[in-house]
C-alpha cells in the first residue's frame, strides 16, 4: 500500500485526537476581547514575540523530545541517559517558575474544566454572551506548560445543579500548532492515567 493510501486514515486519526475531551484541573485566566480588538489580538498571537510564558510551553515540547531521546540511549549509554534525566528535572523547575511568574500562585486560578485540543468548558459566576471572544491562558500539569489561545463562546447556560453560575463552552479559534500538539498529548496522558487508576481501583476491590 502506498503512502498516499495511508494519508487519509492518518489525517482521520489526527482529527479524532483533536476532539478527545477530559475533565481536568488547570490554571485558567481569561479576558473578554472587545470586538474592535479581536483582529489585533489575533495578529499578535499569530506573530508572537518570545516571552517567559511561551517559553514554558516550549520547555514542555522539548521535554517530550528529550523523553524519546533518553529512551533510545538508556540501554547503550546509561550515563548519557542519566545526564538527560537531570536536564529534564532542571527544565521542569524552570518551567514551573516561569508559569507561576506569569499566571500567579493564587489558588483561585485552579479551575475544574472539560478540556480538549479543540476547545473547553468551565464554570463562570457571570454570564458570557454567546459569540464573545476570549483571550485564554492555560497552565497544565504536570508539564507546567503555559498556553495562550483565543476562544469563541459557543454556549453559556445556567448550571443545572444546585450551584449558582453558568457553564461556558468555548471553541478555540487560534492555537499554535505546537501548543495544540501539547494539548493532544496532555489529554491522552490524562486519559491513560484515568484508565490506570480505574484498573488499580478494581484490583483493590477484588
Amino acid at each position: 500500500m502506498g503512502e498516499s493510501d495511508d494519508a487519509p486514515e492518518h489525517d482521520h486519526m489526527s482529527d479524532r485526537r483533536k476532539y478527545f475531551r477530559i475533565d481536568d484541573h488547570v490554571m485558567l485566566k481569561y479576558r473578554l476581547i472587545p470586538e474592535e480588538e479581536v483582529q489585533v489580538t489575533l495578529d499578535r498571537l499569530r506573530t508572537p514575540l518570545p516571552n517567559a510564558f511561551s517559553l514554558s510551553s516550549d520547555f514542555a515540547e522539548l521535554k517530550q523530545e528529550m523523553v524519546i531521546l533518553k529512551r533510545s540511549v538508556e540501554r547503550t549509554s546509561p550515563q548519557v541517559a542519566q545526564y538527560l534525566a537531570l536536564l529534564d528535572k532542571k527544565m521542569d523547575m524552570i518551567a514551573k517558575v516561569l508559569l507561576i511568574q506569569n499566571m500567579g500562585s493564587d489558588e483561585h486560578l485552579w479551575r475544574k474544566v472539560n478540556l480538549g485540543a479543540g476547545g473547553m468548558s468551565f464554570d463562570s459566576h457571570v454570564e458570557i454572551v454567546e459569540g464573545a471572544v476570549l483571550e485564554i491562558k492555560l497552565g497544565l500539569l504536570p508539564s507546567h506548560a503555559g498556553l495562550r489561545t483565543l476562544g469563541k463562546v459557543i454556549r453559556c447556560s445556567k448550571r443545572e445543579d444546585q450551584k449558582a453560575g453558568y457553564e461556558v463552552a468555548v471553541c478555540f479559534i487560534h492555537v499554535r500548532d505546537s501548543d495544540r500538539e501539547l494539548l493532544v498529548q496532555h489529554v491522552l496522558w490524562r486519559q491513560a492515567q484515568s484508565l490506570r487508576e480505574q484498573r488499580e481501583g478494581k484490583t483493590v476491590l477484588n
